[in-house]
């Protein structure tokens, strides 16, 4: 650590870049508008979050400092990241409130990592999906921003989109699987929510909670799965390789 010459402030000495100056509370500026990590603008000239300004006056960095920044756009590399360092926080939020049988989760990217949450569980008792669900919106760092939560078996693998698809439209009733949570908390960020100022009102989306695991009560005698073998889909691969046309990318 040293301490910065402007604020007497200690700077971790190890830092990339740091911007050392006076925040004016007092002094709100209109922000924006910037590409966000969801794929959209944010604060437009109409909704322009009205945020304190920082008066820099001293910038400190390293040689070819790294900049570990949140890339904008669509869903990319970026969201996957995001997405992964999201998983592991909402799973082990999960097992630290003594939520059994949580054997994956997944934000997926094309959520920009944390609009859609899929959870894979080992189901212990009749409504374990949706009581496990239902902490996600509730009570997990992912609560404000989370849209949609899909509850899957744990056979199902939740980063493989279409397995959670196939288990959606196989083991799911739109009517008794959906259960839609109204008015609740949204982040400031989220594009389907006015901006408001800083110290403004909040405004409240719905979430979707889809429980695409086997029903509990039938999970014994549910049909079951039937599928090639891995080492036979690399026998007919292997013989007839050049007959083949190239692997679908669905």
């Amino acid at each position: 650590m040293f301490r910065g010459e402007i604020t007497g402030l200690p700077i971790p000495a190890n830092a990339e870049i740091v911007l050392e100056g006076i925040c004016r509370p007092d002094r709100p500026k209109s922000e924006g508008p910037f590409g966000e990590w969801h794929g959209y603008y944010a604060n437009d000239g109409l909704n322009a979050l009205q945020n304190p300004i920082i008066e820099v006056q001293k910038v400190w960095h390293r040689k070819d400092p790294i900049l570990c920044c949140s890339q904008t756009g669509r869903y990319d590399d970026n969201a996957v990241q995001r997405g992964v360092t999201r998983s592991a926080m909402i799973w082990n939020e999960l097992e630290s409130a003594g939520m059994q049988g949580v054997k994956g989760v997944w934000c997926h990217p094309a959520g920009a990592g944390q609009f859609i949450v899929i959870l894979s569980l080992h189901q212990e008792f009749d409504g374990h999906a949706g009581e496990a669900a239902s902490f996600v919106v509730e009570k997990s760092c992912g609560a404000s921003l989370c849209r949609y939560v899909i509850a899957v078996d744990d056979d199902i693998n939740p980063s493989n989109t279409n397995d959670v698809l196939w288990a959606l439209s196989t083991r799911s009733d739109p009517v008794q699987s959906i259960q839609i949570l109204a008015r609740k908390k949204a982040g400031p960020n989220d594009p389907m929510r006015g901006m408001v100022s800083w110290a403004g009102t909040e405004e409240l989306l719905s979430k979707a909670l889809i429980d695409c695991c086997k029903p509990f009560s039938r999970r014994e005698i549910f049909p079951p799965t039937v599928e090639t073998s891995a080492e036979l889909i690399d026998r007919i691969r292997r013989k007839f390789a050049q007959e083949l046309a190239p692997e679908s990318p669905y």
